[in-house]
């Protein structure tokens, strides 16, 4: 995951959604949604798409971008590289969206090859158990799977029977569906474990809403910043010797509703000279303690 190096010299931008690196095991996969305008929202913010590639079940359109350079306060930037793959099924039901965002280039073939991971893995995975077979560790994970499986079950029925006369057919039946549900278990930790140890780096992919924010939480760190810079320009320009970090310890302290709306004017193309919000903004910036 992108992190903040030096909070206390820059407002710098920082990736904060949650990465494949604590994604799968905590169910995370049925829970996250995928943004279904995402393709036509990344053409309009500087990708270009890739092509696309059938599956058995579904097609994955590929989307990427020149190294995208988001600003941070006071100066220099943030480069970021990024791959985006939509994936929508036969059916039409269920998109998937995969990111990648990285400080560091990685090739196409790379992402590509990851994508084709989850698919196997996660999306288009056989019904059989579940899982696919080629995730698991035979028969030392069927054995862990029966004997843990199988002492939860005893260990169930045992409770059971302190308080009601359980038949010996009943503990069997028990046992080996116990087994069962512990080989699927161990089965579905396996898939996962393979999977997330099979990524070219599972810390810098984000699925789904995650993607989708990551994406948008870049135009709204650059419309931040830019105000953060106009303001800032503007005070020092009028003989304040306000610092930096001074300056960001009292932006923070802005009414949001202030800040977002000379933002929005901002963004719609109007002449920033004209900012209504903004001589309130660098009133109240000026005046709030440090």
């Amino acid at each position: 995951m992108l992190v903040d190096k030096n909070p206390l010299k820059e407002s710098r931008f920082a990736v904060t959604e949650t990465s494949m690196s604590s994604f799968g095991i905590s169910g995370e996969w049925s829970r996250s949604r995928a943004y279904v305008g995402l393709p036509d929202y990344v053409l309009q913010h500087g990708f270009t798409e890739k092509g696309e590639e059938r599956t058995r079940r579904g097609i994955w359109k590929f989307f990427s971008s020149n190294p995208r350079r988001v600003p941070n306060f006071v100066l220099e930037e943030t480069v970021l590289y990024e791959s985006l793959a939509v994936y929508r099924p036969n059916n039409a039901k269920g998109d998937v969206s995969v990111l990648r965002a990285s400080e560091n280039p990685f090739s196409e073939d790379e992402f590509k090859s990851d994508v084709a991971k989850l698919t196997r893995a996660y999306i288009e995975r056989p019904l059989f158990l579940g899982y696919p077979s080629s995730m698991t560790h035979g028969v030392g994970g069927l054995l862990t799977g029966m004997v843990g499986g199988g002492l939860a079950g005893l260990g169930i029925v045992g409770v059971i029977d302190t308080f009601v006369d359980v038949e010996h057919t009943a503990y069997a039946w028990s046992y080996l569906w116990s087994m069962l549900g512990g080989v699927v278990a161990f089965y579905g930790f396996s898939a996962v474990s393979e999977l997330l140890n099979g990524l070219s780096n599972r810390n810098e992919y984000y699925l789904n809403e995650s993607a989708a924010n990551v994406i948008r939480s870049e135009e709204t760190h650059a419309r931040t910043v830019q105000l953060q810079r106009d303001l800032y320009t503007t005070l020092r320009g009028e003989g304040s010797n306000m610092s930096p970090q001074e300056f960001l310890g009292r932006f923070e302290q802005l009414p949001n509703k202030l800040i977002n709306k000379s933002m929005d004017y901002r963004a719609s193309g109007n002449n920033l000279a004209d900012d209504p919000s903004f001589p309130a903004l660098l009133q109240i910036v000026g005046l709030l303690p440090d």
